[in-house]
C-alpha cells in the first residue's frame, strides 16, 4: 500500500522542520478509470497523482493550499510532512487551486485510499 493512502482529513500538515502548516481539509485523486489520461500541473504531466487541500488558516498562513502529492516528504504519527519550509510555502503558488481539479476525472474525499 502506498503510504499516501493513509492520509485522512483532519491530519496535521507540517513543514520539513516539523512546524505546523495547516490541516488536511480534502484529498483529491484521479479516479482509477481515468489514470491513463494525462493531467498537467504548471506545465508538467501528471499521471495518477493527487493533491492535498490544506486549511492553512489555523497556522497563520490564512489561505487554503493545494499541495501536490509529489511534495509530500514523509508521514508519521504527528502528520504529513511537506518537502518545503513553512516560510517558503508562499513561493510555491500552492494557494492557487489547480484548474485540473474541475475536470471530471478528479474526485475529492476525506480519505486518500
Amino acid at each position: 500500500m502506498d503510504q499516501r493512502d493513509t492520509i485522512t482529513a483532519g491530519m496535521t500538515v507540517l513543514d520539513r522542520e516539523g512546524e505546523k502548516v495547516g490541516t488536511v481539509a480534502r484529498i483529491y485523486r484521479e479516479r482509477p478509470e481515468s489514470s491513463e489520461h494525462s493531467v498537467t500541473y504548471r506545465g508538467e504531466p501528471r499521471f495518477g497523482t493527487g493533491f492535498l487541500e490544506v486549511d492553512g488558516g489555523v497556522a497563520g498562513i490564512g489561505t487554503n493550499l493545494y499541495v501536490p502529492f509529489s511534495e509530500i516528504m514523509d508521514l508519521d504519527e504527528r502528520g504529513v510532512y511537506l518537502n518545503a519550509h513553512k516560510d517558503a510555502v508562499g513561493n510555491r503558488q500552492w494557494d492557487l487551486r489547480p484548474v485540473a481539479l474541475d475536470e471530471p476525472q478528479w474526485e475529492a474525499s476525506e480519505t486518500s485510499g
